[in-house]
């Protein structure tokens, strides 16, 4: 319960104002909550500022975002370990975090501006193919195909590597031939082995196909992934 404590005396001879200033310079402390009005709206300039812990509770405070720009930041210490994705601005657009995809691939963005960067193991394993049988490219990469005429003499023939968009494709991109004149390695003996090297696109289809001239040449292929 508030109490009200008097400043000043009455004087002997005293009159009604004289009791009137008596009560305006009045003291009153003591005031609990229930002295306080519930419609009291007192100015926030009257109120102290709260430093003592634990005396605010978080399910108490909104507004966030009208927090000024210099009220401070909140310390690392307080920070949660792991922001939720659902509360980061994710994008490839200006301004925005990039995010992986579900494949945790980096997903299409402007790279102009990278500088020093190494890559490693983009180069797959080379993978062998059948002659004549088209393929599709599951990832860029390139279409190797080696011919030997280094059998009997006379032996001759040449391979063609084939690459577009087409299931059945029909561009020709790589040609190699080889022959042998002689049984013996000498300057006349021709060219026993050649190959060629092709680039292939993602998604298109290659194939080779070797075209005997005599004899019994043989033909090898390989595809060569690249960032497999």
């Amino acid at each position: 319960m508030a109490t009200v404590t008097h400043t000043t005396a009455l004087p002997d001879s005293s009159e009604k104002t004289d009791f009137y200033s008596l009560v305006d310079n009045a003291q009153v402390s003591g005031i609990v909550n229930n002295d306080v009005a519930s419609n009291a709206a007192i100015a926030g300039s009257k109120l102290a500022t709260i430093t003592t812990a634990g005396k605010v509770d978080g399910s108490s405070i909104n507004n966030l975002a009208n927090v000024p720009s210099g009220a401070g930041r909140l310390p690392s210490a307080n920070l949660p370990s792991t922001i939720p994705v659902a509360n980061i601005d994710t994008g490839t657009s200006a301004d925005k975090i990039v995010k992986l995809d579900g494949s945790a691939r980096i997903p299409a963005v402007n790279g102009s501006l990278i500088t020093n960067l190494t890559i490693s193991g983009i180069v797959g394993s080379a993978v062998s193919k059948s002659e004549n049988t088209a393929y599709q490219a599951a990832t860029d990469g390139f279409f190797v195909g080696i011919i030997d005429c280094s059998g009997a003499t006379g032996t001759s023939g040449e391979i063609n590597g084939y690459t577009d968009a087409n299931a059945s494709p029909s561009t020709l991109m790589g040609v190699a031939s080889a022959w042998r004149v002689d049984s013996t390695f000498s300057g006349s003996s021709g060219t026993r082995k050649n190959s060629f090297c092709i680039p292939v696109k993602k998604d298109d289809y290659y194939k080779g196909v070797l075209t005997t001239g005599a004899g019994s040449p043989t033909a090898t292929y390989y595809f060569i992934p690249l960032g497999a």
